[in-house]
């Protein structure tokens, strides 16, 4: 702290010690004054440390902020908590595996478990510069995993919670900014599909909107999505998820239920079909089929995406 050296530390150097990760300073700037007795009052030392963001701030020997305890925002729930770009946000930490200091623009999360149960952190789907950081969080965080130079594969991590438990999760990069990232809670017990709707069938398919929809899908469950292009355009659909849990096939059928084109790979986390045209002067229906192939958990999620 500066006087270590120099013999007698009052009690004000233990509450300052004893900050760490306990403390919370929402913004502005943090004053630590230390005296020592055996100096005049003149001559007593004051480290200042700016602090910019939410979150529990920890101080280091040196007086600096230390970045394991900090965060940007709060995220709750689970499947998609977060995505984008952090392109324009701060540097503020440096992750352990980072090869290069500086890393570049980053975000840190702190997200919560609803309930206690192993729970599944996942950033693989993310621009390829990423670096992937996650900790428990403070007052004794405990680093998870850390993946430089992006591994798809890498980038997730079980972790069991309790509830109201939360962990730090880092986007970061060597280089300047990371130009796309999503990052996955869910559970990894992966419950019983619950029925939104009885779409079972082409007949009481569910309407698919242009956009994202997160859906669950699995072995004895298998949903029917109705699609409506407007005139004279394409559309694409996608289907990604966590082949690790199960494979997903997705099919496209005509307004006669004729099959059209299918996506039914194997070995991959993410199904795609199209373009598919609507060549006609009005609007036209189409129907995709979303089922699991094979051995898998009884539920899994999948983030659907229709463009047109």
């Amino acid at each position: 702290m500066g006087l270590i050296g120099r013999g007698v530390v009052g009690w004000v150097v233990a509450a300052a010690m004893l900050a760490g990760c306990r403390g919370s300073t929402p913004g502005g700037t943090a004053t630590t004054t230390i005296d020592d007795p055996t100096i005049e009052p003149s001559d007593s030392v004051t480290d200042t440390v700016d602090v910019t963001h939410t979150g529990d701030t920890s101080l280091t020997d040196t007086g600096e902020r230390s970045a394991l305890c900090v965060y940007d925002d709060e995220r709750e729930g689970t499947d998609r908590i977060a995505q984008g770009s952090t392109c324009f946000e701060d540097n503020d930490t440096e992750p352990s595996c980072a090869e290069d200091e500086p890393s570049g623009e980053d975000l840190t999360f702190l997200w919560r478990a609803p309930y206690e149960a192993t729970w599944v952190i996942d950033g693989r789907r993310a621009s390829s510069n990423t670096i992937f950081e996650v900790r428990t969080e403070c007052p004794d965080p405990e680093l998870l995993t850390c993946v430089s130079n992006f591994s798809s594969a890498a980038n997730i991590v079980e972790h069991p919670l309790a509830e109201g438990e939360g962990v730090l999760i880092t986007i970061d990069t060597e280089s300047d900014c990371v130009d796309e990232y999503e990052v996955l809670v869910y559970d990894a017990a992966a419950p019983d599909c619950v029925e939104q709707a009885p779409n079972d069938t082409a007949k009481t398919a569910t309407v698919l909107p242009e956009g994202i929809a997160d859906i669950h899908v699995g072995p004895e469950d298998i949903d029917w999505y109705e699609i409506t292009l407007p005139a004279i355009s394409s559309g694409d659909v996608y289907a990604r998820f966590d082949g690790s849990l199960a494979d997903v096939d997705i099919r496209l059928y005509d307004q006669d239920l004729k099959f059209i084109d299918g996506s039914l790979s194997s070995t991959s986390s993410s199904e795609h079909i199209g373009p598919f045209p609507n060549a006609s002067f009005w609007d036209t229906t189409f129907y995709l089929k979303v089922e699991t192939f094979g051995d898998g958990v009884n539920c899994i999620p999948v983030e659907l995406e229709l463009e047109i």
